[in-house]
């Protein structure tokens, strides 16, 4: 990817717990390991149902007295309910919800971590790294994040800057995302999306999550005995692929084989590099690349993701 984007994430989430339990009383609630979190670390991790399904999805870094969490779009709310309802009469813990106060911003490409050093931005230097800076007098931070052609940047920053970050990002050549420009591209790198994959419908193992935000050393949490068993007994029956289609299909559309339904379509794009593509929950043996498959009478063959030329 040789253009830099920019993409402000709509009803971004940012929850903030305090108090001495705070990283105990996360660690009994999501899938990874807590512990020993360091102060550069932005670690992901899942929370998940008594059945092992995706509740939400989050980022935690230290952030000062507190641990900072960042939510997937539109998910806070519920978030927030959930862990207060988990709070014990015992716990030291304290939960706000911070996500009016700040804004977050996706930025892409392969000049990325230029674009932010010319603005005077410090950048981690590696996935899943956080690095923290002053934007006009207002702490802020920058998460390194995996996806796409390279390493991408999410900036949290106070609202009051948000027009004065993207200004600024656009007199960069930073090009703004749409929406569904934005969908093209997380669907070409085949990245779950908060509304689509990241969902009570599936398991963190179903959708690709299981080498950046489970551990299987920790201790139990909420779906840590389903999760187990998944791994430990060969149980994940369904995984996340690519489809590479000979026309657009719609949303939820069965995928089969010899007329046996073996999946649905999560997401879609048509892609200026790819045709029309589409990411897919698809049932073992049936996930292999290159297997032809039918998709509401649209021939399409299964990909590895990312997609690739």
């Amino acid at each position: 990817m040789n253009t830099n984007f920019f993409y402000p994430i709509p009803n971004a989430g940012f929850l903030s717990i305090s108090g001495s339990s705070r990283v105990d009383f996360l660690q009994r609630q999501t899938s990874n390991d807590l512990r020993n979190l360091g102060a550069d670390d932005a670690r992901l991790t899942v929370l998940t149902s008594p059945t092992a399904r995706i509740l939400d999805v989050f980022r935690v870094f230290e952030d000062g007295e507190s641990l900072g969490i960042v939510s997937l779009p539109e998910r806070v709310l519920a978030t927030e309910a959930y862990l207060r309802s988990r709070i014990f009469f015992n716990d030291d813990v304290r939960l706000e919800n911070q996500s009016a106060k700040y804004a977050q911003i996706l930025l892409i490409g392969s000049q990325a971590a230029q674009v932010l050093d010319t603005l005077g931005l410090d950048s981690p230097p590696t996935v899943g790294g956080v690095a923290r800076f002053t934007f006009r007098k207002s702490a802020a931070f920058t998460f390194g994040e995996a996806g796409f052609d390279d390493i991408v940047f999410r900036l949290i920053l106070p609202q009051s800057e948000t027009e004065s970050i993207m200004q600024l990002l656009a007199k960069q050549g930073t090009a703004e995302l749409s929406f569904t420009d934005y969908e093209v591209i997380r669907i070409e790198a085949g990245l779950p999306g908060h509304q689509t994959e990241l969902t009570d419908d599936y398991t963190p193992l179903e959708v690709g999550l299981q080498h950046t935000a489970i551990s299987m050393t920790k201790g139990c949490f909420t779906g840590q005995e389903i999760i187990a068993r998944q791994v430990n007994y060969d149980k994940i029956t369904r995984r996340l692929m690519g489809l590479r289609l000979d026309a657009s299909v719609e949303l939820a559309t069965t995928v089969r084989i010899d007329g046996k339904s073996v999946g649905k379509i999560t997401s879609v794009a048509a892609s200026p590099r790819f045709g029309d593509i589409a990411l897919a929950v698809l049932k073992r043996p049936f996930d292999q690349p290159q297997t032809p498959v039918d998709v509401g009478g649209v021939p399409a063959v299964v990909a590895d993701l990312p997609f690739v030329s």
